[in-house]
């Protein structure tokens, strides 16, 4: 999400002249979220990689290895949505820890959800599809919803799926704009 944040903001000017010479917004998404997911995913492979080695924990190395991957490509995905959306380097590298704390609080790691947090949590954030899905693996109950134990493994990657399917399109909005770049100013 932090090196996402910079991208398309960086490139403001560039983006704003080839546009007029025909680019389209897809194309210039898609070759971002490429070239991001890629490095994503070789940050993932590297992690897992070192933690296996390491640790030695009792997992299921595909299917964690699935599921870091579309975590990390919802952080590029949520990154690129930020940098869209901002006029500034400054203003993303500010959002960026604006964005990623309430992903971080309503994931369901640091204390039990319930009510309206719990609600949010399971439409809006992520991390809480990723960590409840991890944490089946790292159980072994790959089954799917045990009860009172939340969303498994399957249920998580389809929303992380959707997730990020719903910030491309956020993004690709944004980018679409008529006066090209939106930018939020504070």
């Amino acid at each position: 999400c932090n090196n996402a944040a910079r991208e398309i903001v960086r490139e403001r000017t560039i983006y704003r002249r080839e546009r007029d010479v025909n680019l389209q917004a897809g194309s210039y998404y898609a070759s971002k979220l490429v070239l991001l997911g890629a490095t994503s995913m070789i940050q993932v492979a590297l992690l897992l990689g070192l933690v296996l080695v390491c640790c030695r924990p009792p997992i299921e190395v595909g299917t964690t290895t699935v599921l870091l991957g579309f975590l990390g490509l919802a952080g590029v995905s949520l990154g690129l949505l930020i940098s869209s959306a901002a006029r500034t380097e400054a203003i993303a590298a500010s959002l960026v820890p604006i964005v990623l704390i309430p992903q971080i609080v309503l994931a369901g790691l640091i204390a039990p959800l319930s009510g309206v947090a719990l609600w949010v949590a399971r439409v809006c954030v992520t991390t809480y599809w990723g960590y409840h899905g991890l944490t089946h693996v790292l159980t072994g109950n790959l089954d799917g919803i045990a009860p009172g134990e939340g969303p498994g493994p399957w249920v998580g990657l389809m929303i992380l799926i959707l997730h990020c399917g719903l910030l491309g399109a956020v993004t690709l909005f944004i980018l679409r704009s008529p006066e090209g770049l939106v930018g939020i100013d504070n």
